[in-house]
C-alpha cells in the first residue's frame, strides 16, 4: 500500500536541481508525481512536491533524506492518504465550481470554500466593504473579525496604493492573502497557521476571484433581467450593459 506526501521545500534554482531530488526520492522508494513551483528569485526556488511513499515508511524520514542534499530545505510537509494524489487541491476545481453556481450566495459560499480547499487555508472570508460597515457574506474556519479583516485590506490597499487592479493582493503578510473582485466590490481574504502564502499561489487567487467576479456579474445582470424585464430591455437597446 502507498501513500501521498506533500513536501514544500527551498533548492537552489539551477539546472540539475530538481534530478537531484527525484534521484534521492527514487533511492528512498519513492516517486515523485508532482511539482509545483511556487516562487523563485533566480538564487533559490520554493518548489512543492507530491511524493507516493510506500505503506510504513515515515514522510518525517524522507524529509530529513532529502535537506542532506546540498542547498536544500524542508519547509512544509503534509501527509496526504487519498488514492488521488491533487483531489480537492487542484484551484481549477474550485473555478469550475464557481462556473456552476446559481446564485450570489451560492457563488460567495464556494469562494470561500474552496479557497480554504484550493490553498490548504484555516480560515477565509468574503468581504462586502461597500456600506458603512464591512460585512462577511460568506466565511469559513475562524475568521478574524469583519472590522479587523476591513482595516486588513484598507492598510494593504493603503500601502501598495492600489485600490484594485492586476497588482492587489500579490504582496501580503506570511500568513495572510487576499484579493479584490473588481466589479462586484467584493474582497477575499485568507489565512493560515502552515506555510507562508507564495507568489504562485497569489496569482492563483487573483485568478479565482476573477472567476468569481465574472460569475457575479453574469447572475446580476440575469437577476435585473428577470425581475424588471422591461426596464433591461430598453437598456439593453439602448447599447448598454446591465449591471
Amino acid at each position: 500500500m502507498f501513500r501521498y506526501v506533500v513536501i514544500r521545500l527551498w533548492l537552489a534554482d539551477r539546472p540539475g536541481s530538481l534530478g537531484q531530488i527525484a534521484t534521492r526520492i527514487g533511492e528512498l522508494g519513492g516517486d515523485l508525481l508532482g511539482i509545483d513551483i511556487l516562487e523563485r528569485d533566480g538564487a533559490r526556488a520554493v518548489d512543492e512536491l507530491t511524493v507516493e511513499v510506500p505503506d510504513g515508511y515515515e514522510p518525517e524520514d524522507l524529509a530529513r533524506a532529502l535537506t542532506q542534499l546540498p542547498g536544500v530545505e524542508v519547509e512544509d510537509l503534509r501527509h496526504r492518504v487519498s488514492q488521488a494524489p491533487f483531489a480537492g487541491r487542484d484551484p481549477l476545481d474550485t473555478a469550475v465550481l464557481l462556473i456552476e453556481s446559481i446564485d450570489l450566495t451560492e457563488l460567495s459560499n464556494v469562494l470561500a470554500e474552496g479557497v480554504c480547499t484550493a490553498f490548504a487555508c484555516d480560515w477565509c472570508a468574503v468581504l462586502d466593504m461597500g456600506g458603512a460597515e464591512v460585512v462577511a457574506v460568506a466565511k469559513v474556519g475562524n475568521t478574524p473579525s469583519p472590522a479587523w479583516l476591513g482595516a486588513f485590506v484598507a492598510g494593504a490597499r493603503a500601502g501598495l496604493s492600489l485600490a484594485v487592479g492586476e497588482g492587489a493582493g500579490l504582496v501580503g503578510p506570511r500568513d495572510v492573502a487576499w484579493a479584490p473582485l473588481a466589479s462586484s466590490g467584493l474582497v477575499v481574504v485568507a489565512g493560515r497557521d502552515g506555510p507562508p502564502f507564495r507568489s504562485r499561489e497569489r496569482s492563483q487567487l487573483q485568478q479565482l476571484c476573477r472567476v468569481a467576479d465574472a460569475k457575479w456579474s453574469e447572475i446580476s445582470r440575469s437577476s435585473i433581467q428577470s425581475t424588471q424585464p422591461s426596464v433591461s430591455n430598453q437598456w439593453l437597446s439602448w447599447g448598454f450593459a446591465v449591471s
